[in-house]
């Protein structure tokens, strides 16, 4: 299934996952394998919340914790960022297209882009420049 439909199929589907991608009563699984190809999906765009953002003043103590991606965890994921597959799921649930989302804690570009990719309107707001 591709992430982005280009055209709308006159055939409604019944299934929660086509709606919402994950079904809105799920446990939330990030490590599963579906998960992290739709996040690699996502990061092909070019989404990069790291960049612009000062890592040592945001992250007092650089450590990978946890990945789901193990090993072969890239640096970038020392720096907290906003999972983009969580973020989409979150505006599928409870935003319609053309919505507005309100954003007041901005501050990497996930958020943006993926309203921005979803059809809604974004205004984030962030202290950093």
């Amino acid at each position: 299934m591709p992430l982005f439909k280009t055209e709308k199929s006159n055939i409604p589907s019944n299934l929660l996952s086509d709606r919402y991608i994950v079904p809105p009563f799920s446990i939330l699984n990030t490590i599963t394998q579906g998960w992290q190809k739709r996040k690699d999906v996502w990061e092909e765009l070019g989404i990069d919340s790291v960049k612009g953002r000062d890592v040592k003043r945001y992250n007092a103590m650089p450590v990978n914790t946890f990945s789901a991606r193990g090993a072969d965890a890239k640096e970038a994921e020392r720096t907290s960022t906003f999972d983009p597959v969580l973020c989409e799921i979150i505006y599928k649930w409870f935003s319609h297209e053309c919505d507005t989302v309100l954003d007041p804690f901005a501050g990497g570009s996930v958020r943006g882009i993926v309203a921005g990719m979803l059809n809604r309107q974004y205004i984030g707001i962030d202290l950093s420049p």
